[in-house]
Order: C-alpha cells, then sequence, then structure tokens
C-alpha cells in the first residue's frame, strides 16, 4: 500500500506538520509553501497536482 500524502491549508496549524512528519508522514503545510490565500478551489488544485490528500478545518 502506498503511503498517504497530505496537505494542510492554513486553517490547520503548522505544528501539526511538524508532528505527522516526525512520525514519519509525508506532510506539507500551505504556510511552508507560501500559498496562504487561496481559494478553496485552488487549494484542492494544488492537492491534486501534488497528489495529496488535503487536510482542512
Amino acid at each position: 500500500m502506498e503511503n498517504v500524502k497530505i496537505y494542510l491549508d492554513e486553517d490547520i496549524r503548522p505544528l501539526l506538520a511538524e508532528i505527522l512528519r516526525d512520525r514519519g508522514y509525508d506532510v506539507v503545510s500551505c504556510l511552508e509553501k507560501k500559498l496562504c490565500g487561496l481559494s478553496d478551489e485552488e487549494q484542492l488544485g494544488i492537492a491534486i497536482k501534488d497528489k495529496r490528500t488535503i487536510l482542512t478545518y
């Protein structure tokens, strides 16, 4: 089974990305990538392009 890659939108604190990475998950945050302020559709498009599951609040 392939590992799940996760993309956190700006509603999720970057601390969660650090915690998940410490546990071996492949996680990026839109805050880390400086992609905040985009619409939900744009955020979803980024997650799809990167083949990541999006996590939002």
